[in-house]
């Protein structure tokens, strides 16, 4: 969306990226990749900021098979896939 800056020869532009309503609109399509790591996965180490998300476990193992569990469900029930590289790391590293 274009207009003119009031009292400006400049055009000014609407823009919707990293704006509150991208946010809502994460959280509201995203929110069922909360419930399948916190629920289905059983994670009480889970948070997730927008499309940004980290869970964490004392089991590697079980880490790997949760990632290959959320990346079937972003892409069978979203339409979406995950980018990568994907990180697992241990908690110091960042």
């Amino acid at each position: 969306m274009e207009a003119k800056a009031a009292g400006s020869q400049l055009p000014c532009a609407l823009s919707a990226s990293g704006s509150l309503p991208s946010r809502h609109f994460a959280n509201f399509y995203l929110g069922p990749v909360d419930r399948c790591g916190k629920e289905v996965l059983g994670f009480n180490g889970y948070v997730r900021y927008t499309d940004d998300s980290a869970a964490w476990s004392n089991d590697r193992t079980r880490l790997k098979r949760a990632l290959g569990t959320i990346r079937a469900f972003v892409e069978e029930r979203l339409s979406l896939r995950l980018k990568e590289p994907l990180a697992l790391n241990r908690l110091g590293v960042g």
